[in-house]
């Protein structure tokens, strides 16, 4: 098995972030809460996450959090472990600005990994970083982890690693249209 999910990450207070992309904030519980298909936290660094058992989250929601990020950048993050794929979406001055695409049950080619526009700057020394580090151990799918890294890197936050109360503002189960 494997996750399929998907992550929002933003500058913002969760409930800005949660309100601009058509979610509704319910109820705030005590635990990262692992049983809920769509919530969100506030980080102490001042990130919001909003997480989805759902990996086409952010493609539903596209235009919603384009235009979200008028005031602040917005990265979007897409992993299917089953197939060791991984997309970060780059969205900020209310447009999405590009995307970078890895998928390692594919041979390295022209089309993987794929990207298009304008990306984060850290991404190109996170790429550069996989890619040695998978020269030096081919064995290890480094790629796979560079969306991951680029908003571990933000904002200290890993889907695979569980948050604990002291490092949030708390947790709040989400709810929209499609995911109740």
């Amino acid at each position: 098995m494997g996750f399929r999910i998907s992550y929002i990450v933003a500058d913002m207070p969760l409930a800005e972030l949660a309100t601009s992309i058509g979610l509704t904030i319910g109820l705030q519980v005590s635990e990262m809460p692992v049983e809920n298909a769509l919530w969100g936290t506030e980080l102490h660094s001042g990130c919001a996450v909003i997480w989805a058992e759902d990996e086409l989250f952010p493609l539903k929601r596209e235009a919603a959090i384009a235009k979200a990020s008028a005031e602040n950048e917005i990265l979007s993050v897409v992993i299917n472990e089953t197939v060791m794929a991984s997309t970060v979406m780059f969205f900020k001055n209310g447009q999405d600005m590009g995307f970078w695409h890895w998928q390692g049950d594919q041979p390295k080619s022209a089309h993987n990994p794929s990207s298009h526009g304008e990306l984060p700057f850290r991404l190109g020394e996170l790429i550069h970083h996989a890619q040695t580090s998978q020269a030096d151990d081919p064995s290890v799918d480094g790629m796979f982890d560079v969306p991951v890294e680029l908003i571990n890197s933000e904002c200290g936050f890993r889907y695979d690693m569980y948050l604990k109360p002291s490092e949030t503002k708390g947790f709040w189960h989400l709810s929209s249209g499609e995911m109740q």
